[in-house]
Parts: C-alpha cells; sequence; structure tokens
C-alpha cells in the first residue's frame, strides 16, 4: 500500500500507522489450518497517530471504548476469509468502518413548531373523537337495564 489509508474526507493514515500480524486461525479447516497463518490482527497506537488531534482521539476513545486499550491502542482481528490478503483487507475495511462511525457528530436537532393549520386539525380530530365517544353513552334506560 503506496498510498495513505483513506478514513472519511478529512483524515487519512499513512500506511506505516497500522501493523499486521498473522496468526493461526481458530475453527474447522482441515489439515490445512495446521500449517498456514490467516488469521491477521491489526494493531493501531491511537495514543501514537499524529493524524488525529486531541478531541479526535478523546472521541475516538469515548465511542470505542473496550477496542482502546489501555495502552491507546486499537486491536482488530479477522479470520473469516481463507488468506491473509482477504483478511487484511477486511480487517482494513472493519477499521476504517469503526474509525470514520466515531468521528462522526451528531447533527444538532433545531426545535420546531406546529405550524398553525397542524394544530387546527389535531383540535378539530380531537374534537370529532369526543363527538363519537359522546354518541356511544347510553341516552336513557334501556329494555335490558332492570
Amino acid at each position: 500500500m503506496a498510498g495513505k489509508i483513506r478514513i472519511n474526507d478529512h483524515i487519512s493514515l499513512a500506511p506505516g500507522e497500522l501493523r499486521y500480524y498473522a496468526t493461526r486461525a481458530s475453527g474447522p479447516g482441515g489439515q490445512k489450518v495446521n500449517k498456514t497463518a490467516t488469521r491477521i490482527t491489526l494493531r493501531f497506537s491511537l495514543a501514537e497517530s499524529s493524524s488525529f488531534g486531541p478531541e479526535d482521539k478523546r472521541a475516538i476513545k469515548e465511542k470505542l471504548g473496550k477496542l482502546v486499550s489501555e495502552s491507546g491502542d486499537i486491536v482488530i482481528h479477522e479470520e473469516r476469509g481463507r488468506t491473509q490478503g482477504i483478511n487484511r483487507k477486511l480487517a482494513l475495511e472493519k477499521f476504517r468502518k469503526l474509525i470514520a462511525g466515531a468521528l462522526l457528530r451528531p447533527r444538532r436537532r433545531i426545535p420546531t413548531s406546529a405550524s398553525p393549520a397542524e394544530r387546527e386539525k389535531r383540535l378539530r380530530e380531537k374534537k370529532h373523537t369526543g363527538e363519537k365517544k359522546r354518541e356511544r353513552k347510553r341516552t336513557g334506560p334501556s329494555d335490558t337495564d332492570f
């Protein structure tokens, strides 16, 4: 990977900031599983990264919680693919999504009020419902009341 790793429109990482380790994957796989190291562990040091400002680092730590270790490392494991290359791509994509999601700031809600026409409609519907209920009431004694 010669170029920068793009997280979102504003942030890109240098490829050297991500470290990959290959280990043996768990689960079924026949004889091949005992010979090949296809599981990929992606490690990123948030504390040492110069790509994020202090506010971004705080937001990432807050939102990713348990994925950030006490030393400030983000560790992602991937073993769904059958090769190191596939697992490397999957781990990188998972990392991108996690970081991009953690950096999203929720939009501020602008309070609005109902228009006069909406208020009038609501009052008309309430009056109509009340009239329906009033019509259901008994008006006098019936033949079944003895």
